[in-house]
């Protein structure tokens, strides 16, 4: 008899909590991190993958809101897309004493063995840089 009662009303006020949540984000805005099938080491070639080398200038670590390269760290910011396979998001970075913040958009192929990172620069245009998984 009284779970007849407490029970509904658990799942009510559970249901208005998530209601509330989803309520306060941002129009256009995805709640999420860096997807764990993107998450390890990468390499523009297979000499980035090796760990003992300090010259791996190609290499990239992927973490749940970083990416880490040679010379700076990229923070995660506004997710504007995310699937287990793609995020489009912006990306706060810090490096050689200076900060800039870009939108970035990781995709990874169906297979998983290859990551490619596609960003818009203002001279340049659109810049893709294809990374393999390391060991």
């Amino acid at each position: 008899m009284i779970l007849d009662f407490f029970l509904p009303m658990a799942l009510l006020s559970l249901a208005q909590l998530t209601f509330c949540h989803e309520a306060d984000k941002a129009p256009g805005v995805v709640d999420s991190a860096i997807p764990i099938e993107m998450r390890g080491r990468w390499g523009l070639t297979a000499a980035d993958c090796d760990v003992t080398r300090d010259d791996a200038t190609g290499a990239m670590l992927v973490s749940a809101e970083m990416l880490g390269f040679y010379d700076s760290r990229a923070r995660l910011g506004d997710s504007h897309e995310v699937t287990p396979h793609r995020i489009d998001a912006s990306y706060s970075f810090a490096g050689d004493g200076m900060t800039w913040t870009r939108d970035m958009t990781l995709s990874l192929s169906g297979d998983g063995s290859t990551l490619t990172r596609t960003l818009s620069d203002a001279d340049a245009g659109p810049v893709s840089l294809k990374y393999g998984r390391c060991g």
